[in-house]
């Protein structure tokens, strides 16, 4: 039987927040100084297909805790994750909980993701050579903590004062269908699954609401990942509709899945706040613990 919230422990979680370690703008130190000022509890880091982030983070959240430590307050709890982008375009995304370095096949997989990925940037930039961009070898990150992604290209672009926002750079050159984007080959979401399972991770499909799929059709292929392994659900996004999350929620609980949520953040966006999610969350506390319990 679960406590009434007014006497559940006080957490205030962010499950799904990104560092320079793939294609977020903060370092591990200032995103923990973020979440300290936030007033979180929990924080998860999931950079996309790597994990290369995870000990500076930890790292970080040891210091910040020790500040906290001394001044009073609640510590920060880090959740090692990762975000894999599967599906025939890669924009299925299924987080992985739990991650650890130390499996030899995730780092296999994750090293050709990164070589890809580094394969990938330098034909967008041959692309947008051909459509008369010019990419200034200087605005290129030399020292890039994480691989070389579509939003470096992006902002690059704004940079350049050829588009005003990086989702303009999306809209007009890098989204699947525009001209500058360049094919890159996923694994399948059920792969994904399967080889976090393997590997004692805790497997949520992310943010459900940008497959634009309709809700029958979205149950159904959550459902069908639940089959092969899939354990949650990411409910608290800032892309699902206010009236939808109630229903999101339900489905989630009535399925046995885990419900989790995140801001998503990445520091680009002037909405984009570590540690803003939609809706009424109210039962965060149980199920941020359920989250960990079944990551310990």
């Amino acid at each position: 039987m679960s406590l009434p919230v007014s006497l559940q422990p006080m957490i205030r979680a962010d499950l799904h927040v990104h560092s320079i370690f793939s294609d977020g703008r903060h370092t591990p130190r200032e995103l923990c100084d973020l979440a300290q000022e936030a007033g979180l509890t929990h924080m998860a880091l999931c950079d996309h297909d790597t994990l290369s982030g995870h000990a500076p983070m930890q790292e970080a959240v040891n210091a910040v805790n020790e500040r906290i430590a001394r001044s009073g307050g609640h510590p920060l709890t880090l959740l090692p994750g990762v975000e894999l982008s599967t599906g025939d375009t890669g924009t299925t995304h299924i987080l992985g909980y739990g991650v650890e370095a130390g499996h030899t096949r995730l780092e296999e997989v994750l090293a050709e993701c990164e070589k890809r990925r580094l394969e990938r940037f330098q034909a967008t930039l041959d692309r947008l050579k051909e459509l008369g961009i010019q990419i200034p070898s200087q605005l290129i990150p030399e020292n890039l903590e994480g691989p070389l992604g579509r939003a470096h290209v992006a902002r690059i672009l704004v940079k350049m004062g050829v588009v005003r926002s990086v989702g303009e750079a999306f809209g007009r050159y890098l989204a699947e269908g525009r001209p500058a984007c360049v094919p890159y080959r996923h694994m399948t979401t059920l792969e994904a699954i399967d080889l976090l399972c393997r590997v004692g991770t805790v497997p949520v499909l992310a943010h459900p609401c940008r497959m634009n799929l309709s809700q029958p059709a979205l149950f159904a292929l959550v459902e069908s990942f639940q089959e092969g392994g899939l354990q949650g659900l990411e409910v608290y996004h800032p892309s699902a509709p206010g009236d939808l999350i109630p229903i999101l929620d339900a489905f989630a609980r009535r399925r046995g899945l885990l419900v989790t949520g995140g801001s998503d953040f990445h520091g680009d966006r002037k909405t984009d706040e570590l540690g803003r999610l939609p809706g009424d969350w109210q039962t965060q506390p149980q199920d941020v613990s359920a989250l960990t319990a079944r990551i310990t």
